[in-house]
């Protein structure tokens, strides 16, 4: 079958892999119904990152079960599902405390599509995909619900539920600053996620006019300057850095009021990134760096979606062929959803 891998920087490549089957208990093989492109992904192509190659790439899934195990019960071939992009038992102790993407049962940070244990696990852009741990990994898709629409829910559609959900239900009403840039889709969804759980005022900042237009038109309030000032005026409650920058990332530390929240989604590959310390302690600033909890999200942002409270299509930005997937997967946009093979 065919498999889109990233080859070397700048560059992807079909290849032909043997069709996953199942050889286990607890196994799904589904067929991709849309792959959504990560907002890491293009920089992991551009050499950016150290995500080294060769690996499949696809890890924003959602697809079809076409096959399954027979100890399986809790789902059905025909289901239309999310598929948790971190391989996940469900049953360890790191799955049972929430922890699901520190599964102690496979190697740490194991993913489809993304980094060298994609090679074992497969990618998304491929015709079939083997779901090994599928009671776990597969979340089904509500009637009504188009699988185009929830393509990044595994990854930056949850990535955003992080970083205002748990404050928004601690503080309803609070004020959310979303610093924009490298994570694009993620400051949209999290703008329209905190739209629906009942946020106060939803500013964005960015140094790119073309994002802030958007981000306007989403309803948010737009701040836009060439280079990002120390700090924000403004009271606010909870701040999201999306801007993928240092001085983003400081800007947003320092946005945030005394006793505030500050949640980063950049991904910053060294350990030396230097911080606003004494601010931050003076003011007692809550930072929060985490990797997405996928698995354990997914579930209340469909419930979210089902009851149409927000619509993810809004931030889609293009929609191709699979057979198209690997000229579009390195062309810049904010969020590329690709068809599978047969949708």
């Amino acid at each position: 079958m065919q498999q889109l891998w990233f080859a070397k920087k700048n560059t992807l490549e079909w290849r032909d892999v043997p069709a996953p089957k199942i050889d286990g208990l607890g196994q799904a093989i589904v067929r991709p119904l849309a792959i959504a492109r990560c907002d890491l992904d293009l920089p992991i192509i551009q050499g950016h990152t150290l995500f080294r190659p060769a690996f499949p790439i696809g890890h924003e899934i959602t697809a079809e079960i076409v096959a399954l195990s027979e100890d399986i019960s809790n789902l059905q071939i025909g289901d239309a599902c999310v598929v948790n992009f971190q391989i996940a038992c469900g049953t360890c102790a790191a799955c049972s405390s929430h922890h699901s993407p520190a599964c102690t049962t496979v190697p740490f940070g194991a993913n489809f599509g993304l980094g060298r244990e994609a090679v074992q696990f497969g990618g998304g852009i491929a015709e079939l995909v083997k779901v090994p741990y599928a009671s776990a990994m597969l979340q089904k898709i509500p009637q009504g619900i188009d699988p185009l629409a929830v393509a990044s829910l595994s990854d930056n559609m949850t990535d955003a539920y992080r970083t205002i959900a748990p404050y928004l239900k601690a503080q309803p009403g609070a004020n959310i600053l979303i610093v924009g840039g490298v994570a694009e889709s993620i400051a949209c969804y999290a703008i329209l996620e905190a739209q629906a759980l009942g946020a106060g005022k939803i500013t964005y900042f960015d140094t790119d006019k073309s994002r802030c237009d958007f981000a306007a038109s989403l309803g948010a309030a737009v701040e836009h300057a060439e280079k990002y000032p120390q700090r924000l005026a403004g009271e606010f409650d909870v701040t999201v850095d999306c801007s993928g920058q240092i001085d983003g990332f400081r800007m947003a530390l320092r946005s945030a009021r005394p006793y505030g929240k500050s949640i980063s989604v950049s991904i910053f590959f060294d350990n030396s990134v230097p911080i606003p310390y004494i601010e931050m302690y003076t003011k007692g600033i809550d930072l929060t760096i985490s990797r997405t909890h996928a698995r354990e999200q997914t579930p209340e942002i469909l419930q979210m979606i089902a009851a149409k409270k927000f619509d993810p299509a809004r931030v889609t930005s293009r929609i191709v062929d699979f057979k198209d997937a690997a000229e579009a997967w390195t062309q810049p946009g904010r969020k590329l959803v690709v068809r599978g093979v047969n949708s």
